[in-house]
């Protein structure tokens, strides 16, 4: 592939991505999909079911394995969740998935091309690393600079002996999933040592695709704007600790970049097969009061009643008034229910943001029976599960409101 040569991307190129996600989709869309209910993840009948549909999929699973021992399908599901796909609803003690019909639907009409680069968007820019690694968490973050440098010196098509090439392959075994995720999408071809068939990411061998080397240095540059929330509060935490001042001044706070990573990639592509892409939508302002639900642990909680004007910030003032906590720890709301995921809003003394003073809950797309985390105090790391219970269409009230109560040591 030239670099002056046009991509032309199909359901089976530069991998089987596209066709076996619009396999998955259309299980989606066909099944009522059932979550387990700790995880809410896929439950093993619909995991067999679709590894069973899965192109390209020669390793054999265990009838008892759980999703993350399918990678592809563990991708697909993290993928579903960034595009909007799937919300995940939750009650005391079942998970459900809301397939949102009109989005797949919408999704399935694009080119080949276009499916591919939304996925590749969502996965490079937007998925919980750590989520798709599993018990190698945090490994990637750090890996991948130094894997990308060592692939810089091999050409496409050239068989990587990993035995022979140290570094890589202990960047490859810090990747944990992300050795099959990569071959997904179509930078490598994977050959697994056959002894060690059942280790998910013992690679043989690898192979850079002509497709990988075209586009490695926007992957590398795009990823280099990427900036891992948990090293900024990691930070915060210190300073806080030992009164340390700010270690970022005002103008050299984090921006965020002016392109993505699919307008960078456009030249590589025919204008007629990429006119558009599919991104998480841009939520509507929904009015109402909001019932929430706040847990620390299983046995103290609180519900709540806020307005869709009220902010986060309004959120944590009651949440700090009820469980007798004081503003004088840095703390975070994290909207995928994941501690020191992407999507978090900071206090307003955080050194960086997006702060909980400047989003209303009404522009936060919440939806009844979806659940999120506040966290606070990040060396304590006191943990409260939020829970929005309902939406109640009615005269907002002015004030966040109390419910009820319920603490461990009350009587």
């Amino acid at each position: 592939m030239s670099e002056n040569s046009k991509i032309a991307v199909t359901t089976d190129y530069p991998s089987y991505l596209v066709e076996n996600f619009r396999t998955y989709l259309n299980h989606l869309l066909t099944h009522t999909i059932k979550l387990t209910r700790r995880s809410a993840y896929f439950t093993k009948k619909d995991l067999l079911s679709l590894h069973s549909q899965m192109k390209g999929e020669w390793r054999e699973v265990p009838n008892h394995a759980a999703q993350a021992d399918y990678p592809i399908l563990h991708l697909f599901y993290e993928l579903s969740r960034v595009l909007d796909f799937i919300k995940v609803r939750r009650t005391s003690s079942t998970a459900d998935a809301l397939i949102q019909t009109d989005r797949i639907k919408d999704f399935m009409e694009l080119t080949a091309a276009e499916q591919y680069l939304s996925l590749l968007e969502a996965f490079w820019m937007e998925a919980d690393w750590d989520e798709l690694q599993g018990e190698k968490r945090g490994k990637a973050f750090f890996a991948i600079h130094s894997l990308f440098e060592e692939l810089e010196r091999f050409p496409a098509n050239e068989v990587i002996q990993l035995k022979h090439h140290p570094e890589i392959l202990d960047s490859v075994r810090e990747f944990g999933s992300f050795l099959h995720y990569f071959s997904y999408f179509g930078f490598w071809e994977v050959r697994i040592d056959e002894e060690k068939s059942s280790e998910l990411t013992f690679a043989e061998s690898i192979e850079l695709t002509p497709f990988f080397k075209k586009i490695q240095d926007v992957l590398s540059d795009t990823y280099e704007m990427y900036s891992d929330p948990r090293e900024e509060q990691a930070f915060a935490a210190m300073e806080e600790l030992f009164g340390l001042p700010s270690g970022l001044d005002e103008e050299e706070e984090y921006e965020e970049p002016a392109e993505s990573l699919t307008a960078l990639l456009l030249r590589y592509f025919s204008e007629e097969e990429v006119r558009t892409t599919f991104k998480k939508k841009e939520p509507a302002f929904e009015s109402g009061n909001y019932l929430f639900k706040v847990s620390e642990g299983s046995s103290s909680w609180i519900s709540l009643i806020l307005s869709s004007s009220h902010t986060l910030l309004d959120l944590n003032d009651s949440i700090q008034k009820y469980f007798d906590l004081h503003d004088d720890h840095f703390y975070a709301f994290y909207m995928d229910g994941k501690k020191f995921g992407k999507h978090f809003y900071n206090a307003p003394t955080d050194p960086t943001g997006p702060y909980v003073n400047e989003v209303q809950i009404g522009s936060l797309d919440l939806y009844e029976g979806q659940t999120f985390l506040y966290l606070y105090d990040f060396m304590a790391e006191w943990e409260f599960r939020i829970q929005l219970l309902k939406i109640i269409e009615e005269e907002e009230a002015a004030e966040p409101l109390l419910k009820e109560k319920f603490m461990e040591d009350s009587e």
